[in-house]
């Protein structure tokens, strides 16, 4: 039956007539088609009890001629309700039945169950087959008997825990599941507490939901056994792998006990081992931590690191390597994603949209060193994981800028007294100290006898008629709010020059035509060529570097370089396309084909500057319409 029907008996079984034009007006339909729906109603009902009388101007009434089977036919189509009617939910159904009922059961039974054919039903299990499949699960086959997923009990909690950690497939009411969760919250903080265990509120959330899983399969008779997920899962590799302080192994232990207690079950060895295992993918380990004498970054993870900062220096030239910050943030970082990568345990990122959106460069970055990890642990590293990484590099990225702002001398000029001059200047340090020097202060009259060679801007509250060597700006007596993102803009611009070196017009090309990525870009270097010399073997090394992972960040542009540093300055090469071209994931018109330079310190600035102007809807589709180096320019200055 339609939703719609369901809704017309529900209002109807009051017992009293109810007009046309008031189901109508609850449904939010037209009296057309609650007729309609009527009508469909009273042919159902001929077979299940029921009949919808009309009685002129009173309307309609629900009369029940047969109670036995009008009551049949109300179980039948709340048991209706609960089937699953869209492919999502099915696969969703298939997947929580399958992972919670250890034996077969024949297709022909499901496919009966869910009011679907036996082909839709096949359809649906080959795709739960590719969900569990990541999980190292498998679904048996057995002729005359029917499927069933098999494998280890550590990878069946895998998959729950991912798939349906938040969903309600335990067969509870959402309030006892509550009630279950907070228990068990109660419980790992109060243990937390006392052995000064630092997880983040995510990995927390995560790690009490995998408890929660643990404690449901131990009672359904599914425990851990010694050794039995994987080889990482012997007591020697444990212990060697995990690298729990005394006091973790401390916090596992205490926890065990009092969730034993709270849950009647019994917490063997080898569950204590789950326990430590997630523990050890969620933890986070302060940089403190690292000096205590327990705790000891071993050569693997120092050599991981090595390899981390000599990537980002020989393709990015961002230096990080004497950066001990950073350096000591990746080691404590690398610690628990190497327990999650060998053990497949998932890590959400919930900053990840926005890590995407405001730093494209440190997650394109992050994107090239996922590539090495890949290579060096032989499993696939999620998005989640990678937007980790570029929070650290840009941190890095930013620390490099803090220490090379260019700084500005500048003058105030303002007429309301020495005391409100004083106060403005406190102000002026306050909100722009990171790009001022030397601030000088001045009235009205004092400008005439003023040296201008100390400044490079005077920044004024009265206007100024003579004729001044420096670009003077006029601000409010107060600062407002806009005041200090006008005079931020005018300070940072002191590295407009440094990209108008790099951004120069020679270097500007349209009409680059292909039909794929690889002829776009020989295409590309051929008509460079015909201006200036590139390097040799150019083409290669951005080709190598395609092959590594995706250069295009939406948005309709693409930002591909070489796989190494080839040059002393940075170049940027900006080709407009024809047409837009399927790069790798998305439509590409726009390529900023970079070179970064060897001798470029300043390249913080640039990859900000660019990856901003990069992100600019309206200035990038203004830049495809218009094919001018002038908006190019406009559009970078924008974004400094």
């Amino acid at each position: 039956m339609e939703k719609d029907g369901r809704v017309i008996l529900e209002l109807l079984q009051n017992k009293e007539y109810v007009t046309a034009e008031a189901l109508a007006d609850a449904m939010k339909l037209s009296i057309k088609t609650v007729r309609l729906r009527i009508k469909s109603l009273n042919e159902t009902g001929r077979g299940n009890g029921y009949s919808i009388q009309a009685k002129p101007r009173k309307g309609y009434y629900l009369c029940v001629e047969d109670p036995e089977k009008w009551e049949s036919f109300l179980k039948k189509e709340e048991s209706r309700e609960q089937i699953p009617n869209s492919a999502t939910e099915r696969i969703h159904f298939l997947l929580a039945y399958l992972l919670y009922h250890e034996e077969y059961i024949k297709i022909d039974e499901l496919s009966d169950f869910l009011f679907v054919s036996r082909n839709t039903l096949s359809d649906s299990l080959r795709q739960v087959e590719r969900i569990v499949n990541r999980y190292d699960l498998q679904i048996d086959r057995k002729p005359n008997f029917g499927v069933r997923i098999v494998g280890r009990e550590y990878n069946f909690r895998r998959c729950i825990g991912d798939c349906f950690v938040r969903r309600d497939v335990f067969g509870e009411l959402e309030e006892r599941k509550k009630r279950q969760l907070a228990s068990i919250a109660d419980s790992v903080l109060s243990v937390m507490k006392e052995t000064e265990i630092h997880m983040t509120e995510t990995s927390l959330d995560s790690f009490i939901y995998h408890v929660y899983v643990a404690i449901k399969r131990i009672r359904l008779g599914h425990g851990i056994t010694e050794g039995e997920t994987d080889p990482l899962f012997t007591e020697e590799r444990m212990a060697e792998g995990l690298q729990l302080t005394v006091k973790e192994w401390e916090f596992v232990e205490w926890l065990a006990v009092i969730l034993s207690q709270r849950w009647q079950i019994e917490i063997s060895h080898a569950e204590k081992n789950y326990i430590a295992l997630y523990l050890a993918g969620k933890r986070t380990i302060e940089l403190d931590d690292i000096s205590e004498t327990n705790f000891i970054i071993d050569e693997e993870i120092g050599k991981t690191v090595d390899i981390i900062l000599e990537i980002l220096l020989d393709e990015f030239n961002i230096d990080l390597r004497g950066n001990f910050h950073v350096r000591m943030m990746l080691n404590s970082h690398l610690v628990p994603f190497r327990t999650r990568i060998r053990y497949g345990i998932s890590h959400k990122n919930e900053l990840l949209p926005e890590i995407k959106e405001n730093y494209v460069f440190p997650y394109t970055m992050a994107v090239r060193i996922g590539k090495m990890l890949e290579e060096l642990y032989h499993k696939p590293i999620s998005e989640d994981e990678i937007g980790y990484f570029a929070m650290t590099f840009a941190l890095g990225i930013e620390e490099m800028k803090r220490s090379q702002v260019r700084k500005s001398n500048i003058l105030i000029v303002c007429n309301s007294g020495k005391g409100s001059s004083y106060l403005l200047k406190y102000r002026y340090q306050k909100e722009f100290g990171e790009y001022l020097n030397e601030i000088y202060i001045s009235d009205r009259i004092g400008v005439s006898r003023f040296d201008f060679s100390k400044v490079d801007y005077v920044f004024t509250t009265v206007p100024i008629s003579e004729r001044v060597p420096v670009p003077i700006i006029e601000v409010g007596c107060f600062l407002e709010n806009e005041d200090v993102i006008r005079v931020k803009k005018v300070l940072a611009k002191g590295h407009t020059p440094y990209l108008q070196q790099i951004y120069r017009p020679e270097r500007f090309f349209v009409g680059i035509h292909g039909e794929n990525r690889e002829e776009i870009l020989r295409n590309f270097c051929k008509a460079i060529e015909r201006r200036e010399k590139l390097p040799e073997g150019f083409l290669d090394e951005v080709m190598k570097r395609e092959s590594l992972g995706d250069t295009d960040f939406g948005n309709l542009v693409a930002m591909p370089h070489p796989y190494k540093i080839l040059e002393d300055e940075t170049k940027v090469f900006v080709g407009i396309l024809d047409k837009p071209v399927l790069w790798s994931r998305n439509q590409v018109q726009i390529v900023f084909l970079i070179s970064v330079g060897k001798q470029d310190n300043r390249l913080p600035y640039f990859y900000e500057a660019t990856t901003r102007a990069m992100d600019s809807s309206e200035g990038i589709r203004r830049l495809i319409q218009e094919k001018n180096y002038e908006v190019l320019t406009e559009l970078l200055e924008n974004h400094v």
